[in-house]
């Protein structure tokens, strides 16, 4: 096994965001590889028979090993560079729990993207459609997955727990998307208030150990950042690469103004 991991992705991809998140939240050392969507080249026989035989992202190579599906790829990385008990279950229970998400995210919130996918990038990819059947069918998938979520919130501050763990950077980064896509009202799903909890849960990253937010870009209107305490080494005073974090954008929104992308 190498010293660091080689990280295939696309910023507009809502699990290649989370498993991002939480490799820049723990240190784990990377090289980054943005794949070409838009332009197909995930869809490439090179692509599919290199890295993942489905053509899609995020892929995690370390050596000769390379795998991919974004829960897959967290539990690894937690074992592979012994991350933080919370973000993959510090014992039976809990990463049983946080199992139980990752499996209820790929058949329903992860489903939901749908909305958002064939509203804003299907057109870009494929070509002008009617595309209204695979949006209506997201938003159906996007509705019945949203009173699950409230469900565990009445219980916990987070979706396993009281404590941030990589569900909840699954879940916070479809709503990122929804939001900025216009499928869900602007601000956090704020005009939903069947869904309270929920609300609150998806105006910003979730608290993290100790309690402390990893909302990294300030608030909405902040004028600045000042470096958290909780950064890693090569995030501290500065965004991924070197490069100024832009005020006001909160972490999932920075990563995307990284690559000069929206969701």
């Amino acid at each position: 096994m190498t010293e660091s991991v080689k990280f295939l992705h696309h910023p507009t991809s809502q699990p290649c965001r989370a498993v991002h998140q939480l490799m820049l939240e723990t240190g784990v050392p990377f090289e980054e590889v943005i794949v070409n969507l838009m332009d197909g080249e995930n869809e490439t026989e090179d692509f599919k028979t290199t890295y993942n035989p489905t053509g899609q992202v995020p892929v995690l190579v370390d050596g000769d090993f390379t795998l991919w599906e974004s829960a897959a790829i967290g539990f690894y990385l937690a074992e592979r560079f012994d991350l933080p008990g919370n973000w993959l279950g510090r014992d039976m229970r809990q990463r049983a729990l946080i199992q139980q998400y990752t499996h209820f995210h790929s058949t329903m919130l992860r489903r939901g993207a749908g909305a958002f996918f064939y509203t804003r990038f299907a057109e870009c990819i494929w070509g002008p459609r009617d595309y209204s059947a695979e949006i209506a069918m997201g938003r159906y998938m996007l509705e019945q997955s949203m009173p699950v979520l409230e469900t565990w919130l009445e219980t916990h501050s987070h979706l396993c727990g009281d404590e941030i763990s990589f569900a909840d950077l699954l879940a916070f980064h479809e709503f990122v998307s929804h939001e900025a896509g216009a499928i869900i009202p602007p601000r956090g799903l704020g005009a939903l208030p069947a869904h309270p909890r929920l609300v609150r849960a998806a105006a910003g990253p979730p608290a993290g150990p100790g309690g402390q937010r990893h909302d990294h870009g300030g608030g909405r209107d902040a004028p600045g950042r000042a470096n958290d305490p909780d950064d890693p080494p090569h995030l501290a005073g500065q965004g991924h690469r070197g490069q100024a974090r832009p005020a006001g954008l909160n972490r999932a929104r920075f990563l995307l103004a990284c690559v000069g992308a929206r969701p």
